[in-house]
């Protein structure tokens, strides 16, 4: 009877390593991450484009920002999830940012006033 025991602990034993295995593989999986290192980086002001720099937009007290194009869903998504239960103000921002352009300067995206 203890081998019994035995076979069965070793069974659920490589089954939860087996289980473990498979969810590590899955949290570090290709398609779920993201290099932000290089989130600014960029050749021409066609890569460029102004998101928000923080919860609130432009509309409700906030500014802009500039990244590649290539960024934009991630950045979007992060601030979805981090900003869900922000409250933004009901007031437009007079920043600089929100009337500027996303310009390509000496390799990096960038906020450049409005001409």
């Amino acid at each position: 009877m203890d081998y019994n025991h035995e076979k069965v602990f070793d069974i659920v034993l490589i089954f939860g390593l087996l289980v473990i295995l498979i969810v590590a593989l899955q949290m570090n999986s290709p398609q779920d991450y993201v290099d932000t290192s290089h989130m600014s980086d960029c050749l021409q002001d066609s890569e460029c484009v102004l998101v928000n720099a923080n919860c609130c937009g432009c509309d409700n007290n906030g500014t802009k920002t500039a990244i590649n194009k290539y960024y934009i869903g991630y950045w979007n998504e992060r601030l979805y999830q981090r900003c869900a239960n922000t409250y933004c103000p009901p007031m437009v921002s007079e920043d600089s940012t929100c009337s500027a352009e996303a310009k390509c300067l000496k390799t990096k995206c960038v906020v450049q006033a409005s001409l």
